[in-house]
């Protein structure tokens, strides 16, 4: 079965308003036996991000970074980004390549195991004065565990694909250079739609004289079709590469579904669907990316490219109860009375662009990334006793308020159970008494699970006599 579906890029929050990405990341997966998975993590970075310091005729500019992969909010992989840019040319020749994509990745064997998200996390991409560092996050869709039957791993998408003879190029699958469209965005000199995938077939019907019908259509947001073809593919091995192309020069700026489907004497044996963004009008911004103009923005292929779009309910359930920490109670009881699905996702979208509006110079969806990342540092950092960080009470202090600006530690008292004190220097949040916002945590237990046993916060616990009522020992642990 399929576990997730797959998270459309928090790269679009990277997507200034005529659509051009400066820093994009994708990620699939391909069967590779019973138990194991190779996932495929793919980077793109604008070239006019780096900082090019010349030398003779030669140009170099550091990258530096990280890409890990999580299993159910739990890192299993790292692996350290450090490379350098190279170009040659004067600086009238380096300002025509400003719109140039450096691209890397990286490939991971990998339990195929469901909840697993792969992270790009970019650093000192430019000099102290034009700082850019950013991270993103994908979810990756695990092929499907059923081995018996026909199964697709995950679309690719690319800018390009030419055959060659270089089995050393990290880029080349199956005599073929496959270069990624790791934006998963299309439009401007990119008007043509190349793919790949891998097809796992059955031991049982394995042989040469075994063939199927590849089908594939694209559609629109409104399930129309505007493009359709068909291939005859041949059966005779375990893994059958899909490599193809489709035009869609002359797309209505919109999002669009890359639909896959084996027909085998007219039965539908196995499909994979994925999402890419076509933006007619993109072209390259000379401006930097700090800012961007809201009116510009299609709030509705924003959110179609978003992941609120593709939520599933279980996704719904651990997202909005994250969000709403940020929300009122108001819009918690608002929430709480919706009972469709789709109604949910655009809830929960409109939520996070509201709080994009708050900020001045803010990125689509900035709000959002910026909890997530917060919900990543809890997850790492307080996760006990099997409960997940974000559930803990530090975990939703630490998601609703930010971080402490203080933070006073009693874990190794003799005389107390252990505890943590929390205070805040922001004056907008509302207090009963005192002079700073306060939160007192207590590992009441002693397995390490602290829970908020005071706050000066309005509408938080409150118990003045914490001290003695819960924290002194009387009988130890």
């Amino acid at each position: 079965m399929k576990f997730i579906v797959i998270f459309f890029l928090l790269c679009l929050s990277n997507i200034v308003a005529n659509g051009q990405g400066f820093t994009s990341l994708d990620a699939v997966a391909y069967d590779r036996s019973n138990d194991s998975v190779q996932l495929e993590v793919y980077y793109s970075i604008l070239q006019k991000l780096l900082p090019f310091v010349k030398n003779g005729a030669t140009w170099t500019a550091p990258i530096s970074g990280t890409i890990e992969i999580y299993q159910n909010d739990k890192i299993i992989v790292r692996q350290d980004i450090h490379k350098e840019k190279t170009f040659t040319g004067s600086e009238d020749d380096l300002k025509k390549h400003i719109a140039d994509d450096v691209l890397g990745g990286a490939y991971f064997s990998i339990a195929a195991k469901p909840n697993t998200d792969a992270v790009l996390i970019l650093t000192n991409l430019t000099d102290s004065q034009h700082p850019f560092n950013d991270t993103i996050h994908r979810r990756v869709e695990m092929p499907a565990a059923e081995k018996s039957k026909y199964h697709f791993g995950n679309i690719e998408f690319a800018s390009n694909i030419q055959k060659t003879d270089d089995k050393s190029n990290f880029f080349e699958k199956v005599g073929f250079i496959v270069t990624p469209n790791a934006s998963n965005t299309y439009g401007g000199n990119f008007t043509k739609l190349y793919y790949y995938t891998e097809l796992c077939v059955p031991v049982s019907v394995r042989s040469a004289s075994n063939a199927g019908e590849l089908r594939l259509r694209i559609i629109d947001g409104e399930d129309h079709e505007v493009f359709k073809s068909s291939q005859t593919l041949s059966l005779e091995t375990d893994i059958v590469p899909v490599i193809g192309s489709a035009e869609i020069d002359g797309l209505p700026t919109n999002s669009y579904i890359l639909e896959l489907t084996l027909v085998r004497n007219g039965v539908t044996e196995a499909a994979v669907r994925r999402t890419f963004y076509y933006d007619s009008g993109i072209e390259l911004s000379d401006e930097a990316p700090q800012q961007t103009n809201a009116a510009n923005i299609d709030e509705n292929a924003l959110y179609l490219t978003s992941d609120f779009s593709t939520m599933t309910e279980v996704e719904l359930e651990d997202r909005s109860t994250q969000s709403l920490y940020q929300g009122t109670e108001l819009q918690r009881k608002g929430y709480k009375k919706l009972t469709d699905i789709d109604t949910k996702r655009r809830w929960l979208f409109d939520f996070w662009r509201a709080k994009d509006k708050e900020i001045v110079h803010g990125q689509p969806l900035s709000t959002y990334r910026a909890m997530l990342k917060l919900v990543d540092e809890a997850n790492k950092q307080f996760t006990v006793m099997k409960i997940p960080g974000w559930k803990t009470s530090r975990g939703r202090v630490l998601i609703q308020y930010g971080h402490p600006d203080q933070f006073d530690d009693h874990r190794f008292e003799i005389n107390t159970k252990p505890y943590i004190i929390w205070e805040y220097v922001n004056l907008k949040i509302p207090i009963q008494s005192g002079s700073r916002p306060q939160f007192v945590f207590l590992d009441r237990q002693g397995g390490g699970n602290f829970v908020l046993v005071h706050s000066n916060v309005r509408t938080e616990v409150q118990e003045n006599d914490w001290y003695t009522s819960e924290a002194l020992r009387t009988t130890g642990y």
